[in-house]
């Protein structure tokens, strides 16, 4: 439930970014303007840096999510997702 609610989280972030044209306002990757953390000096900047972040943590929530399942799927039969 964590995992679905963050990626809505994303979802909504990142059509800021698309709507405020902030795309680009981290013109590099994976650092942004050759730093960890960028200067937070405008709106674009910060909502494509929590853009990245949120990123970020969804990659771990699904991680977690996909090992907490196979952890308690110890029988080796296959998920019922039905």
């Amino acid at each position: 439930m964590v995992t679905a609610l963050a990626l809505l989280v994303q979802l909504a972030i990142g059509a800021t970014v698309r709507h405020n044209n902030a795309g680009l306002a981290i013109p590099d990757f994976p650092l942004a303007y050759g730093m960890l953390v960028p200067p937070l000096t405008s709106f674009p900047v910060t909502i494509h840096f929590l853009h990245r972040l949120g990123a970020l943590a969804i990659l771990v929530l699904v991680a977690a999510t996909l090992w907490r399942a196979a952890a308690e799927n110890v029988s080796g039969r296959a998920i019922d997702c039905g």
